[in-house]
């Protein structure tokens, strides 16, 4: 299997975030691929934790 059909397969494969930040970027190899649906989910998880508050902070701000 060559490179790029391997990077279509490993695309292919991800979750629906991930996907279509990855896919907008057109990897041609599987090293670039993997590459960015790690700073994909990186960032997905950064922005997913930004926006969680925990309920002691909510209580602790309405007292």
């Amino acid at each position: 299997m060559s490179d790029e059909a391997q990077a279509d397969q490993f695309i292919n494969g991800l979750n629906p975030d991930v996907f279509t930040l990855v896919s907008t970027g057109r990897p041609n190899t599987f090293a670039d691929a993997l590459n960015r649906a790690k700073g994909a989910e990186a960032g997905l998880l950064r922005q997913r934790r930004a926006q969680f508050v925990p309920a002691a902070a909510k209580a602790a701000e309405n007292p």
